[in-house]
C-alpha cells in the first residue's frame, strides 16, 4: 500500500468503505492471522508458469492456420467456470506438443531462463493444466480479436491519482492498431479482486495512459515504444488455469470519490477514521470493533478541510514550471536500460582483454582509463543508433547524453523553497511518522525525502509522449480540490 500513491487495493477497500481503507493505511489489523503452511509451489512459480506460457503459445495459437479443433471439444465437455480434467488437459498438451515440438523447446527454454524446472510432478501437473488452459483462451481471442501478435510489457500510470502498474502483456490484433492489456492469473477460480485489479488497468489507460516498451536488438528493427494516452481501453484478464476471458472495463466514476479516497488515507496516516454511511453489511463486518458505529475505542472521526497534494504530482509540477521535458524523463530511464542490455555484453568481452593486457604489462590505472574511454565510446555510438530508431531529433540526444533530464541536488533545494507550502501540507504527517523533508538533511533514510523519492516522478508522471499535458491537467484537478 503506497503512502504518497493511490492503489488498485486502495480504491477496491474504499468502495467497500472509507474507513475500511484508513483502518489499513493506520496498520491496524482485525485479527492476528495464522502462519499458513508452506506451499507445495511457491505463488512465484505458479505465477511465472502461466506468464511464460501466454507470453510463449499465445500469439501462434491465434494463427488461423493453428487447429485448436481439441480445445473446442474440451470447452464444449466443460461447464463453464469449470477447470479442466487433468487427464483433458494432460491429453491436450500432449497432442499440442506431438504437433508443434518447436513450441514445447521454446516453453521449456523459457522456463529454465527462470529458473523453473519441469521435472517436478506438481510443477509438471501446473504446467499441463496451464498449456491446456491457454489453448482454450486461444480460442476465444482468436474469435473475438483475429490473430494476436505480441507487443511487450507494459506499464499503466496516471499522475492524477497518481497510481503505476505493470499489466502483464501487451498483444496487438495482427489486422488492427489496437492495443489489447492483458492480466494473467493462474488460479482455480478468479474472484473479485482479480476482476477489480483488470479494471484498474483500464482505468489507468483512460485517466493517465499507457506505454508499451519494446524488445530492442541493433541487430535488427524493433518496434518503437507506444505510448497511448487517454486511450478508451478495456483490460482482458486471461485465467490460464481453465481458459477462463474475461473482458473487463474500467472502473465508473472514480473522479467523483478520488479527494474521498486521498482523505481516507491521510485521516489513517493521522490516525483517525473518516465518516461513513452505515449500511445494511455493517453489522457483520470484521471491523466492527474499531468503527465508530459500534465502538468509541477505534481511532477518533476527523474530515480534512485541505489535503495534501500526491507528492509525486508536486515534484512532477515543479519540474514541468522550471522547463524540464517530463518526456525526456521517460526516455532517459527507457535507454538506460538499454544500454545496459546492449553496451554491458560488450563491456563483459573487453575486460577480458585487459586482463589480458595487464597480464603483458599494463598498469591497473592505465587498464582502468582504457576501459572507461572504450565504455564511452561503446556508449555513445549506441546511444547514437538508439536515437536514430527512435527518431530523436539532435537536442534530445544531446539531453539524454548529459543527462539533463534528471533531478539534481541543487533542483531538490529550489523545488523545497519554492513549494514549500507544498511540502508544509504534509507536515503534520510526516511529523507525526518522525519525517519530515524541509528540516532534515537530504541523503538520510527518509520515507519522505524529495531526493531519495526523485524517482517517483518517472515512475508516476511521465510516458513517452504527452506527460506535460498529463500532470498540468493533473496538478489543475488538484488545485481545485485542496
Amino acid at each position: 500500500m503506497g503512502v504518497m500513491t493511490i492503489t488498485w487495493q486502495d480504491i477496491y477497500d474504499y468502495l467497500r468503505c472509507p474507513k475500511i481503507l484508513a483502518f489499513k493505511v493506520a496498520g491496524l489489523r482485525t485479527r492476528i492471522k495464522p502462519r499458513p503452511p508452506s506451499p507445495t509451489i511457491e505463488p512465484y512459480v505458479i505465477g511465472r508458469v502461466g506468464e511464460q506460457v501466454v507470453e510463449t503459445l499465445l500469439p501462434p495459437l491465434t494463427s488461423p492456420e493453428s487447429d485448436l479443433s481439441i480445445a473446442e471439444e474440451a470447452l464444449s465437455a466443460t461447464e463453464e467456470g469449470a477447470p479442466l480434467r487433468e487427464d483433458v488437459a494432460r491429453e491436450m498438451t500432449r497432442t499440442l506438443f506431438r504437433i508443434r515440438s518447436d513450441l514445447k523447446e521454446r516453453l521449456l527454454k523459457k522456463l529454465e531462463s527462470v529458473q523453473i524446472q519441469v521435472t517436478d510432478k506438481t510443477v509438471k501437473t501446473l504446467l499441463e493444466k496451464a498449456v491446456a488452459g491457454v489453448q482454450v483462451a486461444a480460442l476465444k481471442m482468436r474469435e473475438r480479436y483475429g490473430e494476436l501478435e505480441l507487443l511487450g510489457r507494459a506499464e499503466a500510470k496516471a499522475p492524477l491519482l497518481p497510481s503505476w502498474l505493470e499489466p502483464d502483456f501487451a498483444f496487438k490484433p495482427v489486422d488492427s492498431e489496437t492495443t489489447i492489456v492483458v492480466e494473467v492469473k493462474n488460479k482455480a477460480k478468479i474472484g473479485p479482486q482479480d476482476r477489480f485489479q483488470a479494471s484498474f488497468y483500464a482505468t489507468l489507460g483512460r485517466l493517465g495512459g499507457i506505454a508499451v516498451k519494446e524488445h530492442f536488438t541493433l541487430e535488427e528493427a524493433s518496434l518503437v515504444p507506444r505510448a497511448l494516452v487517454k486511450t478508451p481501453s478495456s483490460c482482458v484478464l486471461l485465467n490460464v488455469r481453465d481458459g477462463t476471458v474475461m473482458e473487463m472495463p474500467g472502473v465508473e466514476g472514480i473522479i467523483s470519490f478520488l479527494r474521498d479516497v486521498w482523505e481516507a488515507k491521510q485521516l489513517g496516516l493521522l490516525g483517525k477514521q473518516p465518516e461513513a454511511e452505515r449500511g445494511d453489511f455493517c453489522s457483520r463486518c470484521r471491523w466492527k470493533r474499531l468503527c465508530s458505529h459500534f465502538s468509541t475505542s477505534g481511532p477518533p472521526t476527523a474530515t480534512l478541510d485541505e489535503l495534501a497534494k500526491p507528492y509525486p504530482l508536486i515534484m512532477a509540477e515543479w519540474m514541468l514550471e522550471h522547463g524540464k521535458n517530463l518526456d525526456l524523463l521517460w526516455w532517459n530511464e527507457y535507454v538506460s536500460s538499454l544500454l545496459h542490455e546492449v553496451v554491458h555484453p560488450y563491456r563483459r568481452m573487453f575486460a577480458e582483454e585487459l586482463r589480458k593486457a595487464r597480464e603483458r604489462g599494463l598498469s591497473p590505472p592505465e587498464a582502468l582509463e582504457l576501459e572507461l574511454y572504450v565504455y564511452e565510446q561503446l556508449r555513445t555510438k549506441v546511444l547514437s543508433k538508439i536515437a536514430d530508431h527512435l527518431g530523436l531529433d539532435e537536442q534530445e540526444l544531446q539531453t539524454l547524453k548529459s543527462q539533463s533530464a534528471m533531478l539534481t541536488r541543487k533542483d531538490i533545494e529550489a523545488m523545497c523553497r519554492d513549494f514549500k507550502h507544498e511540502f508544509e501540507k504534509w507536515r503534520g504527517i510526516m511529523e507525526l511518522l518522525g519525517h519530515d523533508p524541509i528540516k532534515r538533511r537530504y541523503g538520510t533514510i527518509d520515507l519522505f525525502n524529495p531526493w531519495l523519492n526523485r524517482g517517483s516522478v518517472r515512475k508516476y508522471g511521465t510516458l513517452p509522449r504527452e506527460s506535460d499535458k498529463l500532470v498540468s491537467e493533473a496538478w489543475k484537478w488538484w488545485e481545485s480540490k485542496t
